[in-house]
């Protein structure tokens, strides 16, 4: 019995003591990666935006050292060309540190299926997809569909063209020169009538229409199905 005691607490002082070994750190530089792509898919995410790529490359700071993995924290920011990082030691010693990292975004934004004449409201199927280089989050490139599906283009299009934000606008709901339903409401009474449209005018726009007959001036607001509603009456033109 005391033979096999003995037998038994040698191999249990060769058997390696697993425990012991200090679990690995990590690459800070890694740790830096990790955070700022998972911070920006995040932010994507929340806007909508499809099929997003996101490579960062961080930019090693030779002054850190830090036996344990350090706590990492993504600053925000718009910018999606350089991001950083903040650092922050837990072994006792107090290091923190900022790393930088270039970075590099590419996302599905709308693209045009078709050509399209200026002032020409855009369908859906006008539109497809495109990837592209994002710069900042307050891009002025259109990332969904229903953001562009309405609107009328400023001027010529070509299919394949990447739809910004500036080469769109509201549709005109009202042209000039074209005639339009003029409807007056009071006391429940309904009323229509036609006039000439002397403006341009988008929903919600106060344009000139003028009576066909009298002559006479009034400004209207431009509703959202085309029709008008008068508001204050002009001189009539000499």
């Amino acid at each position: 019995m005391l033979r096999f005691s003995r037998v038994f607490v040698l191999a249990a002082l060769a058997l390696p003591c697993v425990s012991a070994k200090a679990a690995p750190t990590r690459d800070p530089v890694d740790a830096v990666r990790e955070a700022i792509v998972r911070q920006i898919q995040q932010e994507a995410r929340s806007r909508g935006w499809q099929l997003v790529k996101v490579d960062v490359s961080p930019l090693a700071d030779s002054r850190f050292v830090c036996k344990t993995t350090p706590i990492v924290t993504a600053v925000p920011g718009d910018n999606l060309l350089r991001r950083s990082a903040d650092l922050e030691c837990r072994d006792g010693s107090g290091a923190r540190a900022t790393i930088w990292a270039k970075v590099a975004v590419t996302a599905r934004a709308v693209s045009l299926a078709a050509d399209v004449p200026p002032g020409t409201p855009l369908t859906p199927a006008d539109l497809g997809g495109a990837d592209q280089a994002i710069a900042t989050l307050a891009t002025d490139y259109v990332m969904k569909p229903e953001d562009a599906v309405g609107f009328a283009s400023r001027r010529r299009l070509a299919n394949g063209q990447v739809l910004t934000r500036r080469l769109l606008d509201r549709p005109f709901k009202v042209t000039r020169g074209s005639t339009v339903t003029v409807v007056v409401r009071d006391a429940g009474i309904e009323i229509e009538t036609e006039a000439n449209a002397m403006d341009n005018g988008r929903e919600g726009d106060t344009i000139r229409i003028a009576n066909p007959k009298s002559r006479k001036i009034l400004r209207a607001r431009v509703n959202a199905d085309g029709t008008v509603t008068p508001g204050v009456s002009e001189a009539k033109p000499g």
